[in-house]
Parts: structure tokens; sequence; C-alpha cells
């Protein structure tokens, strides 16, 4: 990872989040017990340690969140706003998104089984089911869509600016979608006109969701 300035960070086997100083050569610990760590858009590093504890790290210094991440997420993507996308499972099976910020109440969706992209700003979460596609706003309950999909989709991505997103095929080919409409767009390497189904997106239904 690069911070500011292009400062690299980076995680060790010891669970210890380390910085790089590029003039002097040396590596300087910033945190321990640390988990997960990822970048945001703008460049700030953040980390979740063992006990769910969040900082953001300034100047080399991490600024303590009184958010903590419960459960304990599987994976962290950095949005904007200083806010943190995290993908968490329970002992039950179930799987859920996780939108935190610091002092605000954590926003909680239970998601589908799947690949799942987020966007590089933390605001679009597409998961690749094996139905079709479905669509999270991390930090709304309410704004979740599904496109139903046969076959089944492959990898899916978001595009940087989070406005199509991106999957395969079984015959390898690769769609693109409208985020918002969740429309096909064009297929790549087919002869097929762009539009795919008529059928519409439909809101998503029967997601219970919470907020702690």
């Amino acid at each position: 990872m690069r911070g500011p300035a292009r400062q690299p960070y980076g995680p060790t086997s010891a669970a210890e989040l380390v910085t790089l100083d590029l003039t002097t050569g040396r590596t300087r610990v910033i945190d321990t017990s640390v988990v997960h760590a990822t970048l945001g858009p703008t460049g700030t590093p953040y980390l979740v340690r063992a006990d769910g504890t969040i900082g953001r790290v300034s100047r080399r210094t991490v600024i303590e969140w009184s958010t903590r991440a419960e459960p304990l997420p599987s994976a962290i993507w950095a949005g904007a706003r200083n806010r943190i996308v995290a993908l968490a499972s329970t002992e039950e099976g179930d799987r859920w998104l996780m939108s935190l910020a610091d002092g605000r109440p954590t926003v909680m969706q239970r998601i589908p089984q799947g690949q799942i992209s987020i966007a590089s700003w933390g605001d679009v979460a597409v998961v690749s089911t094996d139905s079709g596609l479905a669509v999270f706003d991390p930090a709304d309950t309410a704004g979740a869509q599904f496109r139903r999909l046969r076959p089944a989709p492959g990898p899916v991505a978001v595009s940087p600016a989070a406005h199509h997103i991106y999957t395969v095929d079984v015959e390898g080919e690769l769609l693109v979608y409208d985020r918002f409409e969740l429309r096909r767009l064009r297929r790549f390497g087919s002869s097929t006109p762009s539009g795919g189904s008529s059928s519409r997106p439909s809101r998503a239904r029967g997601i219970p969701t919470c907020r702690s």
C-alpha cells in the first residue's frame, strides 16, 4: 500500500502495520495486532485489530475510532468520507456487509454468497450469485437491487467511477451493465446486440437489515 506522498505501508507476518522511510530505508512499526489494513481513495491508511478496534493513520500516528468492527470482518475496503466497508460471516453461515464510520451506528446488510466487488469509493457493492447480480449501497439498506441472469454470472468487477458493472458469462464473454438501471450495455466478444434481456431490475426482497 502507498499512503500520502507515496509513502509505503504494509502488514507483516507478525500482525504489524509498518511504514518504510524512503529516505533512510528504515521501517517503522505503526501498530500491532493488525488483522486488516487498507488504503482509502485519497491514500489514507485504515486498520482493524484482532479485537475489532479500528484506527485511521495520520502522519504515522493511529487515530482511534470509537466504533468497533463487530463481528470481526474477513475483509475490509476503505471508502469516501472516512468510511470503511467490511465483509463478515457468522457461525450460522450468514454473510454481512458492514458500513463503518467513526462515532456512527454501523449499517449492516445480509448479503448472498458469491464473489463480491467493492467500488473504489466504497459506495457500491456487487455480488455475483448463482442466479444473478445483487447490488448494494453499503451505507443505505434501502438501496439494494437485483438483476436475474441465466446462466449464472461469473467473476464481477465495478468500474473505477462506479458507473458500470462488469461480469463474464459461461462462454467467457465480457458483459457490461449500467450500475443504476442494471440494463446490459454491451457484450464483448459476441455479435449479439447490446440490450440483452428486456426484464427490468427489481428491488431486492427478503434481505434483513439491522443497525447496531
